[in-house]
């Protein structure tokens, strides 16, 4: 009997921890939720950056090889043509050019 006494008496400090952790983790929730919302405010607000110089040539030199070559996958077209440092990475890029690019599954081609 006093091995169950000694289990009743840790039951409660157990749910004393168990009920400040969750406390805390609610706690962290609600900052991380707030971190999201503002940077889905700020993200919609900011206008997009232009692009750089690296970045232009980079759309000629991908366009270029697109319109040769024909729809290639992004994974090829990444080996076949460099990404100068500083230039963001290839799906952004056609997402910020939509103008000259089409996507469709993880193939590129020129439009």
């Amino acid at each position: 009997e006093e091995g169950g006494e000694k289990d009743r008496v840790v039951e409660p400090d157990a749910q004393k921890k168990a009920a400040a952790a969750g406390g805390k983790r609610k706690a962290e929730e609600a900052a991380g939720a707030a971190g999201k919302k503002a940077k889905a405010e700020g993200g919609a607000a900011s206008p997009k950056p232009a692009a750089s110089p690296a970045e232009v040539a980079y759309v000629q030199q991908v366009h270029e090889y697109l319109k040769k070559n024909g729809a290639t996958e992004i994974s090829k077209l990444g080996t076949a043509v460099k990404r100068p440092a500083g230039v963001p990475k290839m799906k952004v890029v056609f997402g910020n050019h939509t103008d000259k690019f089409e996507v469709t599954g993880e193939k590129v081609s020129a439009k």
